[in-house]
């Protein structure tokens, strides 16, 4: 969808102004893509995350999907919950320290709705 969004007029003052590949990219393309890249990167680590633990559910007899695949199957409820909000944490510090400053930097060009 990003590459859709490219402005041609852009493209066109880029060369134009004879910019070279690595400038045209760094200057034109990347800046306009980066919301997108910001955005896909937000779904990604979710979805990396969520692979991560089924992958240790399923196939390691260590890491957190084993141990709460094991405290399910004892019925280890404070366990469940434990290495649950640990997760989440971890997940939240990742979203707020990470994600979202990028996201920031990469939106930071776009004017904001009330």
């Amino acid at each position: 969808e990003g590459a859709r969004a490219l402005d041609r007029g852009l493209d066109e003052m880029g060369r134009v102004f004879a910019f070279s590949r690595w400038k045209k990219l760094r200057h034109i393309v990347l800046p306009q893509l980066a919301p997108y890249l910001a955005a896909a990167m937000r779904s990604g680590v979710s979805l990396i995350w969520k692979i991560v633990l089924v992958v240790e559910l399923i196939g390691r007899p260590n890491g957190v999907g084993f141990e709460i695949g094991t405290a399910f199957q004892l019925f280890d409820m404070p366990r469940i919950l434990a290495y649950s909000c640990t997760f989440v944490l971890i997940m939240l510090a990742i979203e707020t320290l990470l994600v979202q400053p990028l996201e920031r930097r990469a939106s930071r060009w776009r004017l904001r709705t009330a």
